[in-house]
C-alpha cells in the first residue's frame, strides 16, 4: 500500500464518522483479529480546511512524496500565520490548476515545537512512518493527544544540536482510533474489494417476510435483516435482525399504480425494481425513505405491496461504492450485510439500502438510510424463534 493512501483512507474514514478530518500515527498491531492500524480522529473545530493550488506549494510536489507535502503544507501554513498544516493527500482540478486539500492547525488546539531529534530517537526522515510514529509518541509523552512532524530539520548551533519541527495536538483535539487495516482498505478505490458481477437470481423475500410477521406480532411496525450471523452454544446459528417502532415507522399497504409499473414477479427482486419504486414513493409523498416488507399479494391482490415508510430518525447518504465492498447493486445479501457493517462503522444503529446509484464525477455512489441510535431494536434470532 502507497504511503499516500494511508492519508487518504483515514481521512475519508474520519469523514464518514463525522470527524473534520483523520490520519495515521503509523502505528499497528496484531491483537490476534488481523492488523489494526493507529489512527488520529480529529474533532470539529480544530483545524480549519483550505484548498490550495499547488503553484502556490510547488510545482514540482507529487502527492506519492510524502516528506515534500508534509514540508510545504507546513511551509505554506506558517507563512499564513498558522501553526502548522498537513494535508489530506486528495487532489483535484477545478479548471484552474491541481489543487491539494489542507488542514491548518492553530491555537489553542495546536502548538508548533522544535524538537532535538535525539528526544525523538533521530528517525530518518527517509522513513514516513518511523517519522511520524517518533512524533506522535514524543507528543503522548509530554501530555498532548497526538503529533504529527513538518519533516522540517535544522541546527541553529544553541547546543541543542540537530531539531525537528513537530506540531503538537492539545487535549480533546484528537480521539484514536485502531482501525483493521481490512477496513481501512475500503476506503480508497485503489485498495477497495475489486467490483463484483451481476449476483445470480436469489428470492429473499421469505426472510424479509418472516422477520415483518414476526415484529408484528410482537408489537412492532416491521424489520428487516442485516445478513449478520454468528453461533449460539455451537450448536444453532442465530441471525441478527433490526425491529422499528411507531413513530419511527408505519407499515402501509400501496397499490401499484402508486408505484408505477412493476413486473408481476417484483417482490422476488427484492434489491431492483420494488425496492427503488418504494424509495422513490416515500420522497414524493415527503417523508425521509422507505422499503418492503415483500408482502405481495398477503393482503387485497397481487397488486397490492406492503411497504415499511420511514418517518423519522434517519439520515439519507450517498456512500461510495467502494466503501461498500464494490458489491453489485441488485445483491440483497450483500448490500443489506455492508450497509449495516458501514453504520456500525460510523455510530449509526442500522441501515437499509435504497438500491439507488448515482456517478458523481466518475465516483459511484449508492444510497443508504442510515438509522440513529436507539431507532432500532436489535435481535438475535434462530430459524426457529424467527418463526414462533
Amino acid at each position: 500500500m502507497a504511503t499516500d493512501t494511508r492519508f487518504r483512507q483515514a481521512h475519508d474514514y474520519a469523514r464518514h464518522s463525522g470527524y473534520l478530518t483523520g490520519f495515521p500515527n503509523f502505528h499497528q498491531a496484531d491483537y490476534g483479529q488481523g492488523v489494526v492500524f493507529g489512527t488520529m480522529l480529529v474533532r470539529n473545530g480544530t483545524a480549519e480546511y483550505r484548498e490550495v493550488l499547488r503553484s502556490q506549494l510547488g510545482t514540482s510536489l507529487s502527492r506519492q512524496n510524502v516528506p515534500d507535502m508534509m514540508r510545504a503544507a507546513t511551509s505554506y501554513a506558517q507563512a499564513n500565520g498558522y501553526v502548522g498544516g498537513l494535508p489530506t493527500f486528495h487532489e483535484a482540478n477545478y479548471g484552474n490548476g491541481l489543487v491539494y486539500g489542507l488542514f491548518l492547525y492553530d491555537s489553542p488546539s495546536a502548538e508548533f515545537r522544535d524538537v532535538p531529534t535525539t528526544e525523538l530517537g533521530d528517525p530518518d526522515l527517509a522513513d514516513v512512518g518511523a517519522t511520524f510514529r517518533a512524533a506522535h509518541d514524543y507528543a503522548i509523552r509530554k501530555g498532548y493527544s497526538a503529533g504529527f512532524p513538518t519533516f522540517h530539520r535544522a541546527n541553529y548551533g544553541d547546543g541543542r544540536g540537530a531539531v525537528s519541527g513537530v506540531v503538537l495536538l492539545k487535549q480533546g483535539a484528537t480521539d484514536p482510533l485502531d482501525i483493521p487495516r481490512s477496513v481501512l482498505e475500503r476506503y480508497a478505490p485503489e485498495t477497495a474489494p475489486r467490483p463484483s458481477g451481476r449476483p445470480r437470481t436469489s428470492d429473499e423475500s421469505t426472510r424479509f417476510k418472516q422477520i415483518h410477521h414476526y415484529a408484528r406480532r410482537n408489537g412492532f411496525v416491521g424489520g428487516f435483516p442485516t445478513y449478520r450471523q454468528r453461533p449460539r452454544y455451537q450448536v444453532f446459528v442465530e441471525y441478527e435482525y433490526e425491529l422499528l417502532q411507531s413513530p419511527v415507522a408505519r407499515h402501509d399497504i400501496l397499490q401499484e399504480s402508486m408505484l408505477g409499473p412493476l413486473p408481476h414477479n417484483a417482490v422476488y427482486n427484492a434489491g431492483g425494481t420494488l425496492s427503488r419504486a418504494v424509495s422513490d414513493y416515500a420522497a414524493r409523498v415527503g417523508l425521509p425513505g422507505a422499503f418492503p416488507s415483500f408482502t405481495e399479494g398477503d393482503f387485497y391482490s397481487e397488486q397490492d405491496y406492503g411497504v415499511n415508510l420511514i418517518r423519522q430518525r434517519v439520515t439519507h447518504r450517498d456512500v461510495p461504492s467502494y466503501i461498500l465492498g464494490n458489491v453489485h447493486v441488485d445483491n440483497v445479501r450483500k448490500m443489506y450485510y455492508e450497509a449495516n457493517e458501514y453504520a456500525a462503522r460510523h455510530g449509526f444503529a442500522a441501515a437499509v439500502p435504497t438500491f439507488h446509484q448515482a456517478n458523481y464525477g466518475g465516483t459511484v455512489v449508492y444510497g443508504l438510510l442510515l438509522f440513529h441510535p436507539g431507532a432500532t431494536e436489535r435481535r438475535w434470532l434462530t430459524v426457529s424463534e424467527l418463526r414462533s
